[in-house]
């Protein structure tokens, strides 16, 4: 998983939402 730091946190709240 290449994300920015920024993102990062985003990223993976949306991504274990969506799962």
């Amino acid at each position: 998983m290449a994300v920015p730091k920024k993102r990062t946190s985003i990223s993976k709240k949306r991504i274990r939402k969506n799962m």
